[in-house]
């Protein structure tokens, strides 16, 4: 299957700064990864504005850290509908 590459904005600036603060509150970015159970990679890249592709799962990951629901975590990202609806289609 080839991976899709979306075009839509989010607010990537919203997600980067959120890492920069709530990374601070652990020992490492190691750590930090694995309470958000996404990887340390792509948590890098998004707080570098090196990546700009976030997956339902990673959206996931980061609403149930941060205790909302997924509808709240689109909002908070600013993830347009028709952004959710190619995120869905690739699955």
């Amino acid at each position: 299957m080839k991976m899709q590459i979306n075009y839509y904005p989010w607010n990537t600036q919203t997600l980067s700064s959120w890492i920069d603060t709530e990374q601070a509150q652990y020992n490492s970015f190691e750590d930090f990864a694995q309470a958000v159970e996404i990887s340390s990679q792509v948590l890098w890249r998004w707080k570098k504005h090196l990546l700009f592709d976030i997956k339902l799962e990673q959206i996931n990951k980061l609403a149930k850290y941060r205790n909302l629901s997924f509808v709240e975590a689109v909002e908070w990202l600013n993830i347009c509908k028709a952004h959710l609806e190619i995120l869905e289609e690739g699955k």
